[in-house]
């Protein structure tokens, strides 16, 4: 399944709801299976059950290449979710690059290797005309034969110093080589640390607006419901005083009356 494809499944989804379903998590084990994403750039996924998440991390340790790590990084950090423009365009850009940093690593393994069969070449080189010269000094005479084997001495000498000074060159170019490879081994830990930790961010400060949000609610609430009783007992009052002055207007009456039958 393609980044855009799972991208299209999990547009809009919670991070609850894209933990429990299990169409999307058979979706994401897919994607690492097809994306040779390792496992130290696997963030956590918020609600997977342990033997998920370890069963995912193992499918990405057996993979081998460093591809189309940030989107899927981001798609499965459980926060955030990339619109399968951005997943694309993130892809695409890390592929390039790490196509570029394994070009320039290869050019240098060739030159290396082309500088070290220069250098044997060299040596071959010398060591015949070494052996020429001996042959042909047998041939001299004993002063001809001795001057000339000086001056091939002197041209094998001066050919071993050359070989010896392109194969440490070759050497260099190596170990130049293995740093660079070193380097980049570390800016990729790096970068895949920092996303993880950038997630790790996100998820608190997201639950702790929740948290915050949830207590207001929980306040708000409390107050409505004090009111509300205050209010009901303010109503219950005035419908007592109302019951009492209306027996007292009523006992009142009944007094009168009873005076005024007396007097009659």
């Amino acid at each position: 399944m393609r980044p855009d494809q799972l991208g299209a499944k999990m547009r809009g989804v919670s991070s609850p709801a894209l933990a429990s379903s299990p169409i999307v998590t058979t979706a994401l084990a897919a994607l690492l299976a097809s994306s040779s994403l390792p496992a130290r750039v696997l963030p956590a996924v918020a609600g997977l059950a342990p033997e998920t998440a370890i069963e995912l991390g193992a499918n990405a340790a057996r993979l081998l290449e460093y591809q189309k790590p940030m989107a899927v990084a981001s798609l499965l950090s459980g926060t955030t979710v990339l619109d399968d423009a951005t997943a694309d365009a993130t892809a695409a850009q890390v592929r390039e690059q790490v196509r570029a940093k394994r070009l320039a690593a290869e050019a240098e393994r060739r030159a290396a290797k082309t500088a070290e069969t220069q250098a044997k070449a060299e040596a071959k080189r010398a060591a015949s005309e070494r052996k020429a010269a001996e042959a042909a000094a047998t041939e001299l005479s004993q002063e001809e034969a001795a001057a000339q084997a000086l001056v091939k001495r002197e041209k094998a000498k001066a050919a071993q110093a050359a070989a010896a000074e392109a194969q440490a060159a070759a050497a260099s170019a190596q170990k130049l080589a293995k740093e660079q490879a070193a380097k980049e081994v570390a800016a990729t830990k790096q970068a895949a640390s920092e996303a993880k930790a950038k997630a790790s961010a996100e998820a608190k400060a997201k639950a702790a607006e929740e948290k915050a949000a949830k207590k207001a609610a929980d306040e708000q609430a409390a107050k409505e419901a004090a009111a509300a009783k205050e209010a009901a007992a303010e109503a219950k009052a005035r419908n007592a005083a109302s019951a009492k002055a209306a027996a007292a207007e009523k006992a009142a009456a009944e007094k009168t009356a009873k005076e005024q039958a007396a007097k009659e």
